[in-house]
């Protein structure tokens, strides 16, 4: 029985520390939970709502332990937390009729059941919801055509981003993204008097400017940090999931200006008592209210001296995130050790002869003499004492002009020039000669500016590749020039590129298919691709391949160039067929040759040839090649419109089984060993359990009803001490 009572006594102590934080837990839910925002639009928020402060602690994500991860952990982090999954804690997900339905006690204006106005700050009659002018309707601060979304999926129901707004401001603002507008035309409410009656003079009812081709919306100062902080939460919680929330780009005009604006109008109470009522509704926060300094933490800046919080701590780290291309990269935290210079430094005068890569140091890509498209230059990841990556199209001979001016010509033969028209670079052309400008201050950075043109050479960071533009205005102009004769030892590298022939087959595919999708090819967002991918083992190569939303783009071959999608390394699995799957937004039509597919035995080789034909409204196609032969494909856009594939599919044929395998079956010798089966006599016994710490049946049966006594003595104890806390009457209690 010693055995049997010290089991009692543990599962006792179990079952006492459970009904003790139930009670708790009981408690705990009773605590007072924002229901109307009691917030004031003047007044700057300078400490967290206890509220807030409960859900950090509860949810172990102080400050403390998010300000020293780096862009990517944080993003990570911020991600799970405000998510849906089991970890997070978006528990409830809102309709967008709740949208408008919890307006009056998430937009209030001094706790009543009016509705302050995003843009305007106007003060509306909840009522007043008819969508119609004069009125108030809902806004997608990210509009629904920039984030891939609809009002019916999540992110366009959710209420931390759904705010109410003047149907004319609303309309004025349309689809443009956020920005920088100088002149531009003023949106002004049709709103005329608010919830009291009083009549609103017509400057209160201004809402932004806005260009009049819809390109940027500006809205007044004192909303900018509103709008900023709103797009950060999308970007976030949404990102992983909606490949147009992927890049803050797609709905601001730069990372810079989202920054700005986050600084230039702090968190006021307004917007913390917003957070506390909508975290009562759907159980997450938005993190960039609470804590504004993660902001440029998560695209690795170091906060602006003064920044005003509610915590009144900042971020100061110097991370190395994505500055404006929108995206977190990975930047360092302020406790991370991130090296401030390059292991070469840049070169502070170009001599004649020298051999030189070409970067945008702020975004570490190098210029490449190869065209992405008619009017880019493709950029390479580089980082300054390596030359992994680095081919002749990246190397640079300096010729220094008798002018003063400088050429620069490629190691493949190539002449960095520009076009005559456009902003585009070619590799021909009298447009050859640029000058330096030292960036003032900063060694080694320098503007290139073409002589004749008058563009500046730049780092295109929302197109990912490289062009020129008219002005130098932000990082995305800063050019530094690194020499290839200083490099680290890698240089030696190079030359191992032979071994590339000897992998004819690369790691067998585990699966009997291998597919292709926006994802597996890991094509960037907003822009069409050029590189290489390894999907299920394989190695593909690609051209021209679209990410807009819609599934793997295929363009219009006589407008952009020819989309090419093939494998560069041949499959160690013969190939059966090829299905393919139309994205379901796009419709199909009869075309005759809309892609033509080879096949053949070695790179380039076209052996079998097969045109796809397709036909309106259907949406999956399977194109099969004359024989189960082939271990390499090529599939080829072969029409003047683009088309949308959601998958392509590399189906194997099965492999005959091999002759050696029948030779296995004579290891059955080994049954030899059947003689042990002696060991199960030792059960000889049945008195013996075969575990003796094991309880016998009659000690399991005491043991469950001494502790059926148990629970029932402690839940009488509770019940009278906490009455109806565990729900019921008296009488429904006595009759258990």
């Amino acid at each position: 029985m010693k055995k049997f009572s010290t089991r009692a006594l543990a599962l006792f102590l179990a079952l006492i520390f459970i009904l003790t934080a139930s009670v708790t837990t009981a408690f705990a839910a009773t605590e007072s939970v924002a229901t109307k925002n009691y917030g004031n639009r003047e007044t700057v928020c300078t400490s967290l709502s206890s509220q807030a402060t409960a859900y950090y602690a509860n949810n172990n994500a102080q400050y403390s332990a998010l300000d020293d991860l780096s862009s990517s952990a944080l993003l990570t982090a911020l991600r799970t937390l405000m998510g849906d999954g089991t970890s997070g804690t978006h528990k409830t997900i809102t309709s967008y009729d709740d949208c408008k339905n919890y307006a009056d006690e998430t937009d209030c204006i001094n706790g009543g059941s009016n509705v302050g106005l995003i843009y305007t700050g106007i003060a509306a009659d909840w009522d007043d919801n008819s969508g119609e002018v004069p009125g108030w309707n809902r806004e997608h601060v990210w509009p629904q055509s920039l984030g891939g979304f609809d009002k019916y999926d999540d992110p366009g129901a959710d209420l931390h981003h759904i705010r109410p707004s003047d149907v004319t401001n609303n309309s004025d603002r349309n689809n443009a993204k956020y920005g920088e507008v100088t002149g531009g035309e003023t949106s002004s409410a049709t709103i005329i008097s608010d919830y009291l009656g009083n009549s609103i003079s017509g400057e209160d009812r201004v809402g932004g400017t806005y260009t009049s081709t819809k390109t940027y919306y500006e809205p007044t100062d004192d909303f900018k940090g509103d709008v900023a902080r709103i797009c950060l939460y999308v970007y976030v919680r949404y990102g992983g999931s909606y490949t147009k929330c992927s890049s803050i780009t797609n709905v601001f005009e730069s990372v810079t200006v989202l920054l700005d604006w986050c600084a230039l109008d702090p968190v006021d109470t307004w917007e913390m008592g917003r957070n506390d009522v909508v975290e009562g509704i759907q159980g997450n926060r938005n993190v960039f209210i609470d804590y504004p300094e993660l902001a440029w933490q998560l695209f690795g800046k170091s906060t602006p001296a003064g920044l005003v919080t509610p915590t009144g701590t900042g971020y100061t780290g110097n991370g190395t995130g994505s500055d404006d291309s929108g995206s977190v990269g990975g930047g360092t935290g302020s406790g991370s050790t991130a090296p401030t210079t390059p292991a070469v430094p840049a070169l502070t005068e170009l001599k004649n002869g020298d051999e030189v890569i070409i970067a945008a140091p702020a975004y570490s890509k190098a210029l490449s003499m190869v065209k992405v498209a008619e009017h880019y230059n493709k950029g390479v990841d580089y980082t300054p004492g390596s030359l992994t990556n680095i081919t002749d199209d990246e190397r640079f001979v300096v010729t220094v002009n008798s002018d003063g001016t400088y050429t620069f010509t490629s190691k493949s033969g190539k002449v960095l020039a520009m076009a005559e028209d456009y902003a585009s670079l070619n590799d021909t052309g009298a447009n050859n000669k640029w000058q330096l400008v030292a960036k003032s201050g900063s060694d080694g950075i320098f503007y290139v500016k073409n002589t004749v043109r008058e563009n500046y050479l730049e780092w295109y960071s929302s197109k990912d590749n490289w062009s020129t533009y008219t002005n130098n205005s932000d990082n995305q102009f800063e050019i530094s020039f690194y020499s290839v004769n200083a490099q680290a030892t890698t240089p030696d590298t190079p030359d191992t590129p032979d071994t590339p022939s000897t992998p004819t087959t690369p790691s067998t595919p585990a699966a009997d298919s291998i597919e292709l999708t926006v994802d597996s090819l890991g094509l960037k967002s907003q822009s069409y691709n050029e590189g290489t991918a390894t999907v299920g083992g394989a190695s593909f190569e690609f051209v021209q391949l679209g990410n807009y939303g819609n599934g793997i783009q295929m363009r219009d071959k006589a407008d952009k160039g020819t989309s090419l999608l093939w494998n560069n390394v041949a499959f160690s699995k013969k190939i059966k067929q090829i299905e393919l799957t139309f994205n379901a937004n796009k419709s199909t039509y009869d075309n005759a040759d809309a892609v033509i597919f080879t096949f053949g035995n070695a790179a380039g080789e076209a052996t079998c040839t097969k045109k796809l034909t397709t036909t309106e409204g259907v949406k999956t196609y399977v194109i099969t090649p004359d024989a189960e032969t082939y271990t390499f494909f090529k599939m080829e856009h072969d029409l003047e419109y683009s088309m949308y594939w959601d998958s392509i599919k590399i189906v194997f044929a099965e492999e005959p089984e091999t002759s050696t395998t029948p030779d296995t079956p004579d290891t059955p010798d080994t049954p030899d060993t059947p003689d042990t089966p002696d060991t199960p006599d030792t059960p000889t016994n049945p008195d013996t359990p075969t575990n003796p710490d094991e309880p016998s049946d009659s000690d399991v049966e005491e043991e469950l009803n001494f502790f059926q006594r148990i629970i029932k003595a402690i839940r009488e104890f509770f019940e009278k001490l906490f009455g109806g806390l565990f729900g019921g009457s008296d009488d429904e209690k006595t009759e258990e």
